[in-house]
């Protein structure tokens, strides 16, 4: 198993096989160009560290049954450090597994975890119908491996692992072979990434609503003074348009709320409504106001241990919780 925080300072210094699915466009990946390059410049969070060590914790079970599916036995399966192009130092990969086999060759072993939900987007086991990211991830380590070693890898087994809390299920895509085509356009994309986004440090443009708009409010930080910004007529034509956008929003809301209004009062006491098409539920929920339960909390500590500790403690606590992200607002004058 990786040492966590030296995997995390290792994965800043090249692109490695998870990086590859969010660069490339309309590629299914949990990231965008932008979230790399800030995993890249930016210092890593807990939350990160703490998800890449259950993700090796689940990764060194899955291993082992892999290499029993495949007729292995455990040793066969090695999980080796960051390996690394030496003649393109920033191509690098952290392969899950390579397999020695019987037969005296070498695999790249790519391991996938997922929900079972996402069991569809996958082929059938046996073949080499692995999903697009797990493909291509799948190549890049083949390629890095071979480089950083010197010596031929036969192919890659790609795993897939589909989990929920009521079930888990493990399929196996073997011997995917090298796509020296799909090789040379990933290296082409990295590349450009690379030197023209990281060692620059200038961010690529934002993609995806949902993952960068987040990223875009963080960015830049705690606002100080006023600093103008260069609009010009186009973008301030986009201004227009998002004013009128949120109006037409704010309209279909309300009319929403209406239905959701007439349908609250049809469903009275009842919990439940349903046809061949939809499910209607009508429960209660509990919600928590945290921000009051702090209010009151605080209030209680200082009575007992004194204003001026509380006060300390308070401000050293929320130190850590605190994000500053910058809110667009548009006003018309």
């Amino acid at each position: 198993m990786h040492d966590v925080q030296a995997f995390l300072r290792d994965r800043q210094r090249g692109v490695g096989g998870s990086d590859i699915p969010a660069l490339i466009p309309d590629c299914p990946s949990y990231g965008t160009p932008l979230s790399v390059y800030l995993d890249k410049v930016c210092e890593p969070t807990q939350q990160e560290a703490e998800h890449l060590e259950e993700g090796q914790v689940l990764e060194d079970g899955i291993r082992k049954l892999y290499a029993r599916r495949m007729g292995y036995g455990e040793l066969a399966v090695t999980v080796p450090q960051q390996m690394r192009n030496p003649a393109c130092q920033w191509e690098v990969a952290h392969l899950d597994g390579l397999t020695n086999t019987p037969s005296g060759n070498r695999r790249v072993l790519e391991i996938k975890t997922t929900t079972v939900k996402k069991e569809y987007q996958w082929g059938e086991a046996g073949t080499h119908d692995c999903r697009e990211d797990a493909y291509y991830q799948a190549q890049w380590g083949l390629h890095v491996a071979e480089q950083a070693t010197g010596e031929p890898i036969e192919c890659v087994d790609v795993v897939a692992y589909f989990r929920d809390a009521y079930q888990n299920r493990l399929r196996i895509y073997p011997s995917i072979p090298r796509d020296q085509q799909t090789i040379d356009a990933l290296r082409k994309v990295a590349e450009k990434f690379w030197t023209g986004h990281v060692i620059p440090k200038q961010p690529p443009p934002p993609t995806d609503p949902v993952v960068d708009a987040p990223i875009l409010a963080k960015l830049w930080g705690k606002s100080e003074d006023d600093i103008a910004a260069d609009f010009d007529d186009d973008h301030f034509a986009l201004v227009q348009q998002y004013a009128h956008l949120r109006k037409e929003i704010s309209e279909l809301k309300r009319v929403q709320d209406a239905v959701a209004m007439v349908l609250r009062q049809v469903m009275g006491p009842a919990t439940l409504a349903e046809n061949d098409t939809y499910k209607v539920t009508h429960r209660s929920r509990a919600t928590v106001k945290w921000a009051k339960v702090a209010e009151e909390l605080k209030a209680r500590l200082k009575s007992e241990l004194g204003d001026d500790a509380v006060e300390q403690a308070w401000q050293t606590a929320i130190k850590g919780y605190t994000n500053h992200t910058r809110a667009l607002l548009i006003k018309e004058k």
